[in-house]
């Protein structure tokens, strides 16, 4: 799986598509890090409320995510093509 560190090149481009591919790409990842984090049993340490945080705050990263998708679609960028990329 690609990492952060991965998208800088996608970053720094002038071009808004790269930039937006480095955007999908990067909440992708932290989407993918953060359903690690929460899947299974509470961490020790972490309270309920913070663990609730945590879901919501997938929930909004998802719904990002598919709002993002539909700007790069409608941009005729390949969103499927960066998802290979970060997945592969």
């Amino acid at each position: 799986m690609m990492e952060l560190k991965d998208t800088v090149e996608w970053m720094n481009s002038d071009d808004f598509k790269e930039r937006m591919k480095a955007e999908y790409a990067q909440l992708c990842i932290r989407i993918v890090k953060l359903q690690r984090a929460i899947i299974g049993t509470l961490p020790p340490g972490m309270s309920m409320a913070e663990f609730e945080w945590m879901r919501q705050q997938l929930g909004a990263m998802t719904e990002y995510r598919e709002y993002l998708a539909m700007r790069m679609k409608a941009k005729d960028i390949d969103v499927a093509g960066v998802e290979e990329d970060v997945f592969h």
